[in-house]
């Protein structure tokens, strides 16, 4: 892993970190794992800077507390379909389908670019 990688992988555990500590008892693992999905998305679109990764990670836990997230893909259909992006009328991916899968990896939440 080049330095470059290295730094921004910490940059973005870091902000995992911080996000879920303002979580109930830090954030369950199906929260955390869809935080860091969202932080390598925007890595990989791009996004290289603290601030840029706090608003992902923030913007996701509001999304997580209502209960509904919208992912990438989804957005994606949801734009060729002609609509806003915002993920009406495209597939979403309800909170509890992520906590199942979650308990049937068990594994702990780790960032890989």
């Amino acid at each position: 892993m080049t330095e470059n990688a290295e730094r921004l992988r910490a940059t973005m555990e870091m902000v995992l970190e911080e996000t879920c500590r303002g979580m109930p008892n830090g954030g369950d693992h199906a929260s955390r794992r869809i935080v860091a999905e969202r932080l390598i998305e925007a890595a990989r679109a791009g996004h290289r800077t603290l601030g840029e990764f706090n608003i992902v990670a923030r913007k996701t836990v509001v999304e997580l507390r209502g209960g509904e997230i919208v992912t990438a893909s989804a957005q994606g259909v949801d734009r060729a379909n002609g609509g806003s992006g915002a993920g009406a009328g495209g597939v979403r991916r309800q909170l509890s389908d992520a906590a199942r899968s979650d308990r049937a990896s068990g594994g702990p939440v780790r960032l890989m670019l």
